[in-house]
């Protein structure tokens, strides 16, 4: 069912010897390309609570304790998640655990803009902590490692 997620088998081709450099340049700035974009959406997804806070307290009626409850929720999870997530990211594709850690987090985020519900906001908010944790041993790790 998630076999696609589990790590690409070695490839059985190698460039010809005249051909690596400018594969390798080719293939090292497209790595860092869909890092940095990756990387920064992983960012916007994650801070858009904050920029939205002030109308939570003025439109939901939300207090500055529940925001901050919300907020200690996304920070606890974000860490607990970073740890299990990396334990997950060394077995699998980062090429793909990346993607769909990406698209779990904006669908968390899409489902918290429904909700007006102090805890079912705090839930979400685990859910998007918990695939943020994603982004940082699959991006900066695993990626980068073998660019280099």
């Amino acid at each position: 069912m998630v076999n696609w997620l589990l790590p690409s088998a070695p490839a059985d081709k190698l460039i010809p010897k005249e051909q690596r450099h400018s594969a390798f340049i080719k293939y090292r700035t497209r790595i860092l390309v869909s890092t940095i974009l990756a990387y920064a959406s992983y960012y916007i997804v994650k801070s858009n609570f904050t920029l939205s806070s002030p109308y939570l307290t003025k439109d939901v009626g939300l207090t500055t304790a529940d925001i901050g409850l919300v907020l200690s929720a996304l920070a606890i999870s974000y860490g607990i998640g970073k740890f299990f997530m990396g334990l997950l990211a060394d077995r699998l594709n980062p090429r793909y655990f990346v993607g769909v850690g990406l698209i779990l987090s904006a669908i968390f985020n899409t489902f918290f803009g429904y909700t007006r519900n102090l805890w079912v906001m705090v839930l979400l908010m685990i859910g998007v902590g918990v695939t943020q944790g994603i982004n940082r041993r699959s991006l900066l790790s695993k990626i980068i490692s073998n660019m280099v």
